[in-house]
């Protein structure tokens, strides 16, 4: 579903601003001030909803996987950079931004949180009201709650290094794909 927001006492109406080569799936919800950059897959049961925040802004050749949630309180935004991989039933609340090349694992939350580039928040994790700096690596259902958790993120190991990678060059295929059936 495609759609505008209400308009509230807070926020007047718009409508996405979708670039042509993304992929939606049938079964996902794109609502409000929601702009999609180029190449982004949006797989079923996805929901992307700008009524309450301000804005939600995700860059090219990024994809948004089964059963995400991208949301944000009032006057907040949420601002994904390119090649961020949302990974299947990872939520994200903003205020949030994230930077070029993060990959957000299964059912990670990312809450009122900046994350830097090339991060690795790992599946089931969850990081609130911090800031990430680059490189970082936020183990399997870690949670990240102060800025000292925050600071003490050790880098993102080798062999994980290229994953995001991988899932980017997938997905822009998928998209491209999924495009080319639906028209």
């Amino acid at each position: 579903m495609l759609g505008k927001n209400p308009k509230t006492s807070w926020k007047d109406v718009s409508s996405p601003d979708i670039d042509e080569s993304c992929s939606i799936a049938a079964t996902a919800s794109v609502i409000g001030n929601v702009r999609l950059g180029k190449h982004i897959n949006v797989a079923p049961g996805a929901s992307i909803r700008s009524d309450e925040g301000e804005r939600i802004v995700i860059g090219d050749d990024s994809n948004v996987q089964d059963n995400v949630v991208v949301h944000c309180l009032k006057g907040g935004e949420v601002v994904l950079g390119k090649k961020i991989s949302l990974a299947h039933c990872a939520i994200i609340h903003g205020p949030v931004h994230i930077k070029d090349g993060t990959f957000v694992g299964f059912g990670a939350v990312v809450a009122s949180t900046d994350v830097g580039e090339r991060c690795f928040i790992s599946h089931n994790a969850t990081v609130l009201g911090v800031k990430i700096g680059n490189d970082r690596f936020v183990p399997p259902g870690t949670v990240v709650q102060t800025q000292e958790e925050a600071d003490g993120l050790g880098e993102v190991p080798a062999n994980l290094k290229d994953f995001n990678d991988e899932v980017i060059e997938v997905n822009c295929e998928l998209a491209k794909g999924y495009k080319g059936m639906l028209g």
